[in-house]
């Protein structure tokens, strides 16, 4: 319990820019009881999002300073949003701010209001949080779909429709989503979605669009984002090695980018002598400390394959080892047959920062 009212009042929650409206007695309860849920149960570092990143309670009695009547739904302090997407719940708010958009807007339709969070731009990847209140309960059928990332409920999709400079981003690009329930009416939603060869160091004119067949009146937001802050430290390792499978299938390691918050390798695969590509190569990466990172997102058996890993951390990685396998895509193969590690094609670097 002291643990949590140390964190409350660590907060820093700046204020001035919104005209006080006081919580009706019914929204109080709500928080209290959101405080209550999180105090039985124990943060693990995997937890996708931590509902409130802390405010003195004396202050959540009294009064908060917001934007709209509707509190519950668009308080400033729900979050730190894309920090516990990324799975990192204990890095410094501070540090993620450097690199994140706030964008803060509020669309409203028959269904409800939905408020873009934030947005991050990180090495061909957009990352996206938002905060949904349902003008009515959401049955819990309703609830398991989009707990199970269904795009479409008759309540909101979970991806938008992107356009960057005017350009749509082509649907079926790669991505995921997930989300959390504060209460029966309030989701918080969080979306990753790959933008192929988007250029982070320059301003974008973003247009985001949730609808869908069951929408005939979508939210939609129109904002500026950019990725300067992570392009600037954002560094590139060149390796290019090669080496060969069994059945003849090449393939050239090429080089590793590295941000803040994210690892990509780049290699080619090319088929067997008899033109088949009976094996799916990807690899296993460990830093310096021989922690495996986690991958999260792949585009494999392809002449330009890559692979995407999530840092455990922002400190940046010195030293990678890479150790591949192989995945035998054929049908019919025994169990203990598909998946081939090969120890001895192990590539170890040193990473350029």
């Amino acid at each position: 319990m002291s643990e949590l009212f140390k964190l409350f009042n660590r907060a820093k929650i700046q204020t001035e820019k919104y005209d006080e409206t006081p919580l009706s007695d019914l929204e109080i309860a709500r928080i209290k009881k959101r405080l209550h849920s999180k105090l039985k149960t124990q943060t693990s570092k995997k937890k996708k999002l931590t509902i409130l990143s802390g405010v003195g309670i004396a202050m959540l009695a009294a009064t908060i300073a917001i934007s709209s009547p509707n509190a519950l739904a668009k308080l400033p302090i729900i979050g730190s949003f894309i920090e516990q997407y990324m799975n990192h719940p204990d890095v410094n708010d501070e540090m993620y701010t450097t690199y994140k958009n706030i964008i803060g807007q509020t669309k409203e339709n028959k269904h409800g209001t939905l408020t873009l969070n934030e947005v991050m731009l990180d090495q061909g990847e957009l990352f996206i949080t938002t905060t949904y209140h349902s003008n009515k309960p959401v049955p819990n059928s309703e609830y398991l779909k989009i707990n199970k990332h269904l795009p479409d409920t008759d309540y909101l999709p979970l991806f938008p429709e992107i356009k960057i400079d005017g350009k749509e981003v082509e649907s079926g690009s790669g991505g995921g989503a997930g989300n959390d329930q504060i209460d029966d009416q309030t989701f918080v939603i969080y979306s990753s979605i790959s933008i192929p060869n988007i250029e982070l160091s320059k301003p974008h004119d973003i247009q985001f669009s949730f609808k869908s067949d069951k929408l005939s009146d979508p939210w939609e937001f129109n904002f500026t984002a950019t990725g300067e802050a992570i392009a600037a430290k954002t560094t590139e390792t060149m390796i290019n090695q090669s080496f060969s499978l069994p059945n003849g299938q090449k393939v050239v390691v090429e080089k590793i980018t590295q941000s803040p918050v994210s690892l990509i390798l780049y290699y080619h695969m090319f088929p067997a002598p008899d033109k088949t590509m009976d094996y799916d190569v990807q690899f296993r990466l460990y830093d310096q400390n021989n922690n495996q990172l986690g991958q999260s997102a792949f585009k494999t058996m392809l002449e330009n394959s890559t692979l995407r890993f999530q840092k455990e951390n922002m400190e940046p990685i010195t030293n990678i080892t890479l150790v591949p396998h192989s995945i035998n895509v054929k049908s019919g193969v025994p169990h203990k047959d598909v998946v081939k590690v090969f120890h001895e094609y192990t590539i170890t670097t040193q990473l350029n920062n």
